[in-house]
């Protein structure tokens, strides 16, 4: 049911099966990550936080999936310094950070100009031997203004 939310965009419906839900443990990841999705599309970061933060403190696990989609809810919401703070814990989590997670953080610091930060994550991903795309040079140079 909560992956059909994120196709939908229905983050209410999401939101409601969540909170019904007692037994965490008994929620797939892609269910898991669905309902954060959903979130992330309605650009509900709050609420995409607190599933991520829910999730894991129950299971004590996180994914690349659900932090990327935790950071783009963040960029969406305007909040970059969140944005960025997420990235920073994927390598305290043992999580590695995937193109679409650095291309999350850059587009949030595009978004308040931060060209500073933004050039730094470019850097930071040629130093763990990941490509830049046209969405990272694109948020960038946007963010350089």
């Amino acid at each position: 049911a909560i992956s059909s939310c994120d196709k939908f965009s229905a983050w209410q419906v999401a939101a409601a099966i969540w909170s019904s839900i007692n037994d965490i443990d008994a929620v797939t990841q892609s269910s898991q990550f669905a309902a954060i999705g959903a979130c992330d599309e309605a650009v509900q970061w709050e609420l995409a936080l607190h599933m991520f933060c829910r999730m894991s403190h129950c299971r004590g696990v996180q994914s690349g999936f659900s932090f990327t989609a935790v950071i783009s809810a963040c960029e969406k919401g305007i909040q970059w310094q969140l944005a960025l703070r997420l990235l920073r814990n994927m390598e305290a989590a043992r999580v590695t950070a995937n193109l679409m997670s650095f291309n999350a953080a850059v587009s949030s610091c595009e978004k308040v100009g931060q060209w500073e930060l933004a050039l730094a994550l470019v850097n930071e991903m040629a130093a763990v031997e990941l490509l830049p795309d046209i969405v990272t040079y694109s948020a960038t140079m946007s963010a350089c203004g």
